[in-house]
């Protein structure tokens, strides 16, 4: 009997050995999970970087995209102002040869009427 109560007494305290080595102290636990949170938020970061990183260029090519449209719209309205004085020195210059042919038939006119009064 004395041995079976001594067998007893020491399975009881290893299985108290064995609960308190295998749980982790307090702090233990607490460095870990932090630990783990600050790789979290490493890659996170790591992870990130590139979607911002396109979130800025897609910024920077919308505003390129813009100023590019507001230099197209400019040029067009150039093109467009420059086009109609293009037409309007075509029919002045049109009118301007007219009258020159005009001014022409005149002085043709008039020399053979000095010529012919001589």
């Amino acid at each position: 009997m004395l041995r079976a109560l001594s067998d007893t007494r020491r399975l009881s305290q290893a299985s108290l050995k064995l609960a308190t080595a295998s749980r982790l102290p307090r702090s233990r636990s607490l460095v870990a999970a932090a630990l783990c949170l600050a790789v979290i938020a490493y890659a996170a970061v790591e992870l990130g970087r590139p979607l911002l990183a396109g979130l800025v260029g897609n910024a920077r090519l919308e505003t390129e995209r813009q100023n590019l449209d507001r230099q197209l719209a400019e040029a067009r309205v150039e093109l467009e102002v420059e086009r109609a004085a293009r037409t309007e020195l075509q029919r002045r210059t049109a009118e301007l040869e007219s009258q020159v042919a005009d001014l022409n038939q005149q002085i043709d006119f008039l020399a053979s009427r000095s010529t012919s009064a001589r």
